[in-house]
């Protein structure tokens, strides 16, 4: 019996968050490819890059998100997706290969509480909308953070910062003052 492919949309217009029902990744972090050179690890992601519609594939433990191009709408290219998606999940072959650790994009543990606000206070919401927001670092009151999958580009994001991340940090932590996020690129 084949697993349910579920494509569900994002607040990013771009973004198109997939569920197989199978692990993507086999271990704790996440991963961004934006072209073919960096996808070698990922046969999941080589697939999905050699379309010319997807500008970038985000990979998580349990989902990946396509960001599609701006010319290109859902509507042309979903059943083309969904049957390339299809056609990978019955070749066998893993959505990664055994991935170095340090290609991984995984936290520093020495900002335990503020990756724990995030992971629970925050990351749950944005998983659900295929894409996620990590520590980078806090340079001079600034906490800065980094875009990944839906969150990059979405033009909610802003929004989503400046009312319900930033008031939730400046509530929590008397040492930050603002939240940024990192351009993506």
């Amino acid at each position: 019996m084949a697993s349910p492919i579920v494509a569900e949309e994002s607040p990013n217009p771009l973004a198109l968050r997939i569920s197989t029902g199978k692990p993507i990744l086999n271990q704790p972090g996440w991963l961004e490819f934006t072209d073919l050179s960096q996808a070698h690890n990922s046969p999941l992601a080589e697939r999905m890059l050699f379309f010319k519609f997807v500008d970038r594939i985000f990979l998580s433990e349990s989902f990946f998100t396509l960001i599609r191009k701006p010319e290109y709408e859902w509507e042309m290219i979903i059943e083309e997706i969904r049957e390339a998606v299809d056609l990978f999940l019955n070749s066998g072959l893993p959505a990664t290969y055994d991935v170095p650790h340090s290609d991984l994009i995984i936290e520093n543990s020495q900002e335990t509480r503020l990756t724990e606000l995030l992971t629970f206070g925050i990351r749950q919401a944005t998983l659900g909308d295929g894409g996620i927001l990590i520590f980078d670092r806090i340079e001079n009151g600034t906490l800065w953070l980094n875009a990944l999958g839906a969150c990059a580009g979405c033009p909610h994001l802003s929004e989503t910062i400046g009312k319900g991340i930033e008031p939730v940090f400046l509530r929590e932590f008397n040492f930050i003052h603002q939240v940024k996020v990192n351009s993506p690129g």
